[in-house]
């Protein structure tokens, strides 16, 4: 089978993945350019509290960190899930997910390409963070229904990605792409804006560290009922969790 992804998906905004991972996890991660680390730390500290609205005590069987890369999220699948299969194209990322995360239920792959190397409806959770809306965007229908395939029919693929009208990324792009995988939305809420004044707050240097968590519980009480309109500039994080469609 010709795989669906090919060679030249190594990097983002004029930086490769494998450059990127000299910037260490959150640097890797998120934002490279971040020398303070307090919007790094922000944006971390948002999306956990996000994914922990989410999971709650919920525990899984398998669990896939697709697209893995330094395992910013690898620590946290392994406290919910049986077994954790971390995936991810660039192997200088994969070392730093590896050297970091010494934990007996997680494996580690480097795969470069879809098919993934499991069998049908292996996994009943899915993760993605800043995986979906980085990749080329003639590379997401393929992903999604890649996904569904690994996806049990009982399973759950959670999503925290960018919605981005540029990159022809709409919440309603997420809705139509994963509907015709066969996935249903059960929800997407934004969590956070690119130019959030929440963070802006929480990157000044007189704010103490405590603030961060108080700043991002409040932003994403504050988004869970924005719309996202069509002449919105820049991008905002959205939460997405999606189940398989019945009798798909």
């Amino acid at each position: 089978m010709e795989p669906t992804l090919s060679s030249d998906r190594d990097g983002y905004q004029g930086i490769t993945w494998a450059e990127r991972a000299r910037f260490g996890v959150l640097g890797a991660a998120l934002d490279p350019a971040d020398k303070s680390g307090r919007k790094n730390n922000y944006i971390d500290r948002l999306h956990r509290l996000a994914l922990n609205g989410v999971f709650g005590d919920k525990h899984f069987s398998k669990a896939l960190d697709f697209g893995c890369g330094p395992g910013r999220f690898t620590r946290f699948l392994s406290k919910r899930a049986t077994e954790v299969f971390a995936v991810d194209r660039t192997p200088e990322m994969l070392a730093i997910a590896q050297q970091s995360q010494h934990l007996p239920n997680v494996h580690f792959l480097l795969w470069r390409d879809i098919p993934l190397p499991f069998e049908d409806g292996f996994f009943d959770l899915i993760l993605t963070v800043y995986v979906v809306s980085v990749m080329p965007r003639t590379d997401v229908a393929s992903v999604a229904n890649e996904f569904r395939r690994v996806c049990s029919s009982r399973g759950t693929l959670v999503m925290i990605e960018q919605v981005d009208h540029s990159r022809q990324l709409s919440p309603e792009a997420y809705h139509q792409i994963y509907g015709s995988a066969g996935f249903d939305v059960v929800r997407a809420v934004p969590i956070r804006k690119s130019d959030s004044q929440f963070m802006r707050f929480a990157m000044n240097r007189i704010s103490a560290q405590f603030l961060q968590g108080t700043l991002a519980r409040a932003e994403l009480m504050w988004r869970k009922n924005s719309q996202f309109p069509p002449d919105t500039r820049g991008y905002w994080d959205y939460l997405f969790i999606l189940r398989p469609k019945v009798g798909s």
